[in-house]
C-alpha cells in the first residue's frame, strides 16, 4: 500500500522530476524521513523520538508533505493543524515545522516547492499558515514566500504577590481585544492535551474557576534565591478578574512563583499586559493567508506550540 495520498510533479532548476507527495499519517513514520531528520538535526534529535512523537501524536487534520525524486524522500515539512476561532466562527490554522532536506539535495529548492503546493492545498481546509522559523529559514519565508512576521514579547506574572500582577494587567483592553472580529484564538486545550500526548508527565494543565494555564515548571536563582518558574505554553483567561485567584492557586497548588509566557506582540497578553521584554528577534511569529479576502490578523498564539517547546 502507498504510504501517500497524492502528489504533484515538479521540475527543479537541472531539470530532473521531483513528486511532491502528501503522506499519509498511519503506521510507522518513513525510516528515510528519520535518515533526513538526523542530518539535519543530529542524532540526538532522532533518539528523543521528537519526530516520531508528532507523526504518532500531530492534532487532527496536520498534513505532511514530502519531496520524492526516483522515489527516494529527500525533503519534508508538517503542517500541524490547530483549532482555532476566527471573528467567533471555528477554523484551522497549520503551523509549518519539522522541515529537513537531505545534505544531498540542498540547493534546488525543494524546502519553497514543499512550502508552494502546500499553500494551494491547505487552502481547501483552512485560514492561515503560522510557524516559528529559525535564522536559516526565516529570510526564505519572509523574502521568498511571501510570509509576514510577528514579534514576539516576553512576559513575566509574578504568582506573588499576586496584586502586582493585578496592577500590572489591564482588564478592560483584554475584554475589548477579545471581541476583537481579527483575532485568530488557538484552541489552547487542544494544544495542551496534544502537547501533554507528545510529553507524558512533563506538561501541566492548570484550571481555576475556567482560567486555563498550561506549561511546565522550571527553577531559577534570582539574586541568590531559588524561584519556581512556570514556562507557560498558553492560556484561557475566561474570567479575567479572577486572575489574582487563579496565580494564588497556581502558587498554592504547583509552588510557581511567576508565570512566564513568550507570545506574539498582538496576543490578547501582549496587547494588555503593562510591562513586557522584547522576545527572541531571530524567531518570530511568521503567516500566510490562505485566500485573497482574509484581513490582517492579530494572533493569540504562545511558543508553547513550536516543535522544540
Amino acid at each position: 500500500m502507498p504510504f501517500y495520498t497524492s502528489f504533484q510533479v515538479t521540475k527543479t532548476k537541472n531539470s530532473k522530476m521531483i513528486e511532491i507527495r502528501i503522506l499519509k499519517l498511519d503506521g510507522q513514520i518513513p525510516d528515510r524521513m528519520c535518515e533526513v531528520a538526523q542530518q539535519c538535526f543530529g542524532e540526538d534529535f532522532v533518539n528523543r523520538q521528537i519526530l516520531q512523537n508528532t507523526w504518532r501524536n500531530c492534532p487532527l487534520g496536520t498534513r505532511v508533505y514530502a519531496a520524492y525524486e526516483n522515489r527516494e524522500l529527500l525533503a519534508f515539512n508538517f503542517f500541524l493543524a490547530h483549532r482555532a476561532i476566527i471573528g467567533g466562527a471555528p477554523s484551522l490554522v497549520f503551523q509549518s515545522c519539522h522541515s529537513g532536506t537531505s545534505t544531498s539535495a540542498r540547493g534546488r529548492g525543494l524546502f519553497s516547492k514543499i512550502i508552494n503546493y502546500a499553500k494551494e492545498d491547505l487552502a481547501l481546509h483552512g485560514d492561515y499558515i503560522v510557524g516559528f522559523p529559525n535564522d536559516k529559514s526565516e529570510p526564505i519565508f519572509l523574502n521568498k514566500l511571501g510570509f509576514k512576521a510577528v514579534p514576539l514579547t516576553r512576559i513575566y506574572i509574578p504568582c506573588t504577590p499576586a496584586s502586582l500582577s493585578v496592577l500590572l494587567f489591564d482588564i478592560n483592553a483584554y475584554d475589548r481585544a477579545k471581541v476583537d472580529q481579527s483575532l485568530v484564538r488557538i484552541d489552547q486545550y487542544a494544544a495542551a492535551h496534544w502537547k501533554q500526548s507528545e510529553q507524558p508527565g512533563g506538561i501541566i494543565i492548570f484550571e481555576y474557576e475556567k482560567n486555563f494555564i498550561w506549561g511546565r515548571p522550571f527553577e531559577r536563582i534570582v539574586l541568590g534565591r531559588k524561584l519556581i518558574f512556570f514556562d507557560a505554553g498558553g492560556c484561557e483567561l475566561n474570567k479575567p478578574l479572577l486572575l489574582k485567584k487563579t496565580l494564588e492557586s497556581l502558587r498554592r497548588m504547583h509552588g510557581v512563583d511567576v508565570v512566564r509566557f513568550v507570545c506574539s506582540a498582538d496576543s490578547l497578553l501582549g496587547q494588555t499586559w503593562r510591562w513586557q521584554l522584547g522576545g527572541d528577534k531571530t524567531e518570530p511569529l511568521i503567516w500566510f493567508p490562505l485566500r485573497k479576502n482574509l484581513s490582517t490578523p492579530k494572533f493569540d498564539v504562545y511558543t508553547g506550540l513550536k516543535d522544540v517547546y
